[in-house]
């Protein structure tokens, strides 16, 4: 194997679907039609994913020895050590640096929250991700500082329904990979994440159940939301509210029928009938928003 494809599949190119969140405030900030806007979004999500990069690398490293006795984890380049470690953080940095820098000359805001990213990921690593709820928090603030840097580089203001939403909709994931990991690792999870000894199966599946009813009960209150009908000039946005309740249904099937849940990623690019939920529930947003 060679050099770049061991950095490449460190990196975890799956992993590049979370970027998308950048998009959120182009979509409904009402900024899809504006080619300048378009631009500065696929350029902050480009910047993410190498600093999301720079992450998982650092990540690998200090966690390689948990990961050699994780099923799934062992295979990673480094944990299976076709990747040293002071390679893998010298690529780190030069992401880092390349992200940092590009960044500041984009916009001087999206710099600071490319900092905190990186911030949050160490904090996380080193402290955090041994706090039980917390640790789920964590993987939704995340996605939120996506979804702000997505707002910046646009030239909106976030919407609190997104934020709403988003973060629902990542602590319901956050949980559901606690679950996967819970069950897939059983006695031996304390070797692997102590906090899992902190959950139980039961306690996760209430923590589901109550994002995913505030998540559907949120999304449809801001379909019907008096500033979101200005926008539509009625109440159309009505007809993306299946999709949302399907898709979370699917994916609730596939953690509990198909053992699935992990990898949220993973969920979405194995699933077929998800993709195409989630394309038809992009279909119908932009064409409530812009027709």
């Amino acid at each position: 194997m060679t050099f770049l494809k061991t950095i490449l599949i460190s990196t975890r190119p799956r992993q590049w679907l979370k970027n998308l969140f950048v998009f959120a405030p182009l979509i409904f900030g009402l900024k899809l039609t504006c080619l300048t806007a378009l631009m500065q979004a696929v350029t902050a999500a480009i910047l993410f994913t190498l600093t999301a990069a720079g992450v998982y690398l650092v990540n690998d490293v200090l966690d390689i020895e948990k990961d050699r006795k994780h099923p799934l984890k062992r295979s990673r380049p480094i944990a299976a050590g076709s990747l040293n470690l002071h390679s893998a953080l010298l690529v780190s940095a030069v992401f880092f640096f390349v992200a940092i820098l590009t960044s500041y000359l984009l916009e001087p805001l999206l710099t600071l929250i490319l900092a905190a990213y990186i911030l949050s990921n160490w904090l996380y690593s080193k402290f955090l991700k041994q706090m039980i709820i917390i640790d789920a928090m964590c993987f939704a603030w995340f996605f939120l500082l996506r979804i702000i840097a997505g707002a910046v580089v646009v030239g909106v203001k976030p919407s609190h329904w997104i934020l709403i939403c988003s973060a629902l909709l990542t602590l319901f994931l956050a949980f559901g990979k606690r679950y996967h990991e819970l069950r897939l690792l059983k006695k031996a999870a304390n070797k692997h994440r102590a906090v899992l000894m902190r959950y139980s199966r039961p306690f996760l599946e209430q923590m589901m159940a109550v994002t995913t009813a505030s998540l559907v009960v949120f999304y449809t209150l801001y379909t019907i939301d008096a500033h979101t009908i200005r926008i539509t000039g009625d109440r159309r946005m009505l007809f993306t509210v299946p999709f949302v309740y399907y898709g979370i249904f699917r994916y609730l099937y596939n953690i509990y029928y198909f053992e699935k849940g992990g990898d949220p990623t993973e969920v979405v690019l194995w699933d077929r009938k998800l993709q195409i939920t989630i394309a038809l529930w992009l279909i119908v947003v932009v064409g409530a928003l812009y027709l």
